[in-house]
């Protein structure tokens, strides 16, 4: 299966872990598409830094200091910086193409607003990973009842596949269940209706 589309990723200011990085250069290397990827930094997340009362607790010695806004930024810059190397060598090693993209704003806002032309993948962020201790397999799909939905199918169907994800998450703006899951052809995947 080879399609032109990109699959468009968004890293923000928390970044990715390395599996997670390695995980979509594999899967973008087998479905034989393009990486686009969205350099996300949150006006937000530096607004709340500037108010006077942002306290943050350190990692070691549990002390507080204040939240400061320069610090957040090299933070995020570093795990920006970190996830855009590692992805260009994982990329270069699978002869993945891959496109970067410095955005303003929140992951799923910014992917929502992007042209209509790619298929959106938001990874899990490291920190919820690493909470959880285990990663099970899950994996979600938007369906707009568009002709691009059973391309998001295909793309589920060979994910999960190739990967072995029991669940698979839709979330649609068409009644339960969206004709584009008739497509659907992985045995023993579990639907959830986000």
């Amino acid at each position: 299966m080879t399609d032109p589309r990109p699959l468009l990723v968004p890293i923000d200011d928390f970044g990715l872990d390395a599996e997670a990085l390695a995980f979509l250069v594999e899967t973008a290397a087998q479905l034989g598409r393009p990486l686009q990827v969205l350099l996300l930094e949150s006006p937000r997340l530096y607004g709340v830094a500037d108010l006077p009362f942002t306290r943050e607790i350190t990692l070691f010695g549990a002390g507080e200091r204040d939240l400061e806004r320069n610090l957040l930024r090299r933070h995020g810059g570093r795990a920006r910086s970190e996830a855009r190397e590692r992805l260009a060598e994982l990329a270069a090693l699978r002869r993945v193409a891959l496109a970067f993209e410095v955005r303003e704003g929140e992951r799923l806002g910014c992917v929502l607003r992007h042209d209509p032309g790619v298929d959106s993948w938001l990874p899990r962020r490291p920190t919820a990973a690493a909470a959880r201790g285990v990663r099970p397999p899950a994996l979600g799909i938007v369906l707009a009842g568009v002709p691009g939905d059973s391309a998001a199918v295909a793309a589920a169907n060979v994910l999960a596949a190739r990967s072995g994800h029991r669940d698979l998450y839709v979330h649609s703006n068409q009644p339960w269940p969206p004709p584009a899951l008739g497509g659907l052809a992985t045995p023993g995947l579990k639907l959830h209706r986000l």
